[in-house]
């Protein structure tokens, strides 16, 4: 009897693990643009998820106007996403440069929480 029960343990252990390994994919189409009609301003993001072996996402930031996005290398690890946007810059001396920004978010039930 105890031998049963130790069978049906290991087996619900190995169950849950065969589960638990597969994932959901996440790609798809997430923004939370809005239009500011008084300011004649967007403000939000787009931001377009393909999962894989090499994940990447199409991200735009948008503040006043959409300039465009860009393509970058993501890491999805379950609910969890994370990547670098990068914005290059020239101040009015001539001085050149790149911030990087991670950003980090999480899916949610019809969503993404950057």
């Amino acid at each position: 009897m105890l031998l049963r029960f130790f069978i049906a343990l290991i087996f619900s252990a190995c169950v849950g693990l065969s589960t638990a390994a597969v994932e959901r994919d996440h790609s798809g189409f997430y923004t939370d643009l809005k239009y500011i009609a008084e300011a004649d301003d967007y403000l939000g993001f787009r931001i377009d998820v393909h999962q894989g072996p090499k994940s990447t996402v199409e991200f735009e930031l948008c503040e006043g106007s959409c300039y465009g996005g860009e393509t970058l290398p993501a890491t999805i690890e379950g609910d969890q996403i994370s990547f670098v946007h990068e914005v290059s810059w020239t101040d009015s001396v001539g001085n050149a440069g790149i911030t990087r920004t991670p950003v980090t978010g999480r899916f949610v039930k019809g969503g993404l929480m950057l």
